[in-house]
Parts: C-alpha cells; structure tokens; sequence
C-alpha cells in the first residue's frame, strides 16, 4: 500500500528537540546571524542529528527500512518496507516529520501491526509498502513508529535521492534541512580517525575554506549555509579532504524541486 500522507498532528517541536543541545559548526554567513536566528538553527540541525542518533527512540526499540525497489525513468522512485525490533504494543501508529521551519508531524498510517519478523504491516499478510517518488536531492524522509498507548517510539530517516560521493573508502554525504536548501547538514565518514580535514565550499565564487577534525570512528559533522547574499538560487561545490581521499559534491539552493 502507498504511503498515505494526512494532516493530524502527532508530536511537538518539544517532543522532537530532546536529547540534549549539540552547537553546530557553522560556515558561510553564520556572523551574519542574530542570537535568535542561531538558536532556531541549531534546533533544525539538532532534531536531524537527534534522529539520527537514535536519540527520540524509546528503550531498546529501533526502526530501520529495507529498500524493495528503484526506478529512475524520468525521477526516482523508491519503495521500502520497515521493520522494527523492540516493540511490544499491538497497533501502532507511523508519522512522516517534513523539513519544515515548525517541526511538525503528519499522518501515514495508523493501526498498523508487526509481523513476527518484525515488519511493519496494514494486516495480516499485507505489508506496509512505501512508495516514495519524485524526493529532490538529499531530502530525507523522517518517519516515526508510534505506539497506540504511547509508550513507544522509534526513528528512521531514508534518503531517497541521496547527494553523495565516495572516493577512496572516504564518504561524504549531504542532507537538506530545510524546503530551499537554506540548511544543509554535510556529514563525513570512513575518513581516518581522529584526523584534521580540509573542508571547502564554492557557492556563486564564494569560497570558504575550514578544518574539521573526524571523531575516534572517522565521522564528522557540519551545518552549512549554502545562501549567497543578494542572490535567490545557484549551486554550491562541497569538498572534504584527507590526504588519502577527497570526496565531493555539488547541489543547488534556493529551489524546491533540483
């Protein structure tokens, strides 16, 4: 069954922001920003960061997607089936939280069941099956498996039209946070850890080059304001740099749709 997009809210900005405050490093024209406008940007970055992380999910439960199929004869279409371990509840229900500015939640179905392997189901012998076309790039989709009685939750983000590059071993991927690309949350792994890299971004002959420096397991994390000031759309270059690999990337900003 396709995935069923309704307009009955599920959870609050308050819900999605827990897990603690992670400080974004910030290029381009984050000295611009007022105090206000960095804190709201640091709540979007942190509540993909918080998914991510397994932060929202109750104890011991997890969702992850299987992805079933793939098309790309004039856009991308995507189907994923989902499963969960930890659960315990009967009926549940599954929640979509757009990159909106409010974070907020919609409706994609509701009392759903697990299967004993644990795949989410509309009944029996009938699995839920997302269909997901026409996702610009690097828009993820955030789902939430709900518990009827509201003791359990669990998180997954699907990058249907992912932006990335691999080279050498080294990943660098690009997540939108917001509908014009006004946030982008660029993540690196597979780079050797504990090691300093070269970031550097061209946006319109905008450059801005900084260090960053990966974790014990060779990831790290950066928000970019991809924007350039008096301008409305253009593209963006994003290289990060080991000596032994250097990934890179390219997207457009200031629109809904490329």
């Amino acid at each position: 069954m396709p995935i069923r997009l309704l307009s009955r809210q599920r959870l609050s900005i308050q819900v999605l922001a827990i897990g603690g405050f992670v400080a974004a490093t910030v290029f381009s024209s984050a000295q611009e920003l007022t105090p206000e406008q960095r804190a709201q940007l640091d709540k979007i970055v942190n509540v993909q960061r918080n998914f991510d992380a397994g932060r929202l999910n109750s104890e011991g439960t997890h969702v992850r997607a299987k992805e079933l199929s793939r098309t790309e004869n004039g856009g991308i279409v995507a189907s994923y089936a989902l499963y969960a371990t930890g659960f315990t509840a009967r009926l549940y229900d599954l929640v979509t939280i757009p990159i909106t500015p409010q974070v907020q939640t919609v409706d994609a179905g509701a009392d759903l069941q697990l299967a004993e392997d644990g795949q989410l189901m509309d009944g029996p012998n009938d699995p839920r099956v997302l269909i997901v076309p026409d996702f610009v790039p690097g828009e993820p989709l955030r789902l939430g498996l709900l518990s009827k009685d509201g003791k359990q939750r669990a998180f997954v983000t699907i990058l249907p039209n992912p932006i990335k590059d691999i080279d050498h071993g080294c990943s660098l991927n690009v997540i939108r946070l917001l509908p014009r690309f006004e946030i982008a949350l660029v993540e690196a792994t597979g780079f050797p850890p504990n090691a300093e890299l070269d970031f550097k971004s061209d946006s319109l002959g905008e450059i801005h080059n900084g260090k960053l420096k990966t974790d014990a397991a060779g990831q790290v994390q950066t928000a970019i304001l991809p924007f350039v000031k008096g301008e409305s759309k253009g593209a963006i270059r994003v290289a990060i740099e080991a000596p032994s690999c250097k990934p890179h990337v390219s997207f457009k900003w200031g629109t809904t749709s490329e």
